[in-house]
């Protein structure tokens, strides 16, 4: 994957405490994780055509 897109994030801090959480549990970054999130739900909405479904289906590969 080439990662040339650069995007700021502001989370809430409770939020990023947990993503922290589970970046620990898991042993995937808390970047790794948003890239995750971020891919996963444009693949979810591509493939249903515009709806949003949740939870969303992750692809470890793509980090």
């Amino acid at each position: 994957m080439n990662k040339n897109a650069i995007l700021s994030v502001r989370l809430d801090s409770k939020d990023f405490e947990k993503l922290e959480g589970i970046s620990d549990e898991t042993g995937i970054s808390v970047s790794c994780l948003i890239r995750l999130l971020a891919s996963s739900f444009i693949d979810s909405y591509s493939r249903t055509n515009g709806k949003i479904e949740l939870p969303l289906r992750l692809n470890r590969e793509r980090c």
